[in-house]
Parts: C-alpha cells; sequence; structure tokens
C-alpha cells in the first residue's frame, strides 16, 4: 500500500491542539503547511525520510 495523504477532520478552533495531541502520541512534531483560503482548509506536515513528508 502506498500511502499518500491522511486527513483528520477538526473544528477551526480545535485544529492545532488535535495536530498536537497526534504529534506527541507519534513522537514528531508537525510543521504548519499553511491555510487555503479558496478551499477553507489548512493542513500540517510531518517530515519523514529522504525527503518525503506526510
Amino acid at each position: 500500500m502506498r500511502l499518500d495523504h491522511i486527513s483528520y477532520a477538526a473544528t477551526h478552533d480545535q485544529l492545532v491542539d488535535v495536530v498536537q495531541r497526534i504529534g506527541s502520541r507519534i513522537g514528531s512534531a508537525f510543521t504548519d503547511g499553511g491555510i487555503h483560503p479558496r478551499f477553507g482548509t489548512r493542513n500540517f506536515t510531518l517530515a519523514l525520510k529522504n525527503g518525503h513528508y506526510l
């Protein structure tokens, strides 16, 4: 299986807390990937090995 994206829904005011909670559970910190105003979405990325990320 090839993993391309992981989606997790949260309310706007809970998103940062949810990302921090998931990061602490897996032992890695996410980086804020920015807001997409046109779509009303925001993403966070998780750096992996060899320049890959989720």
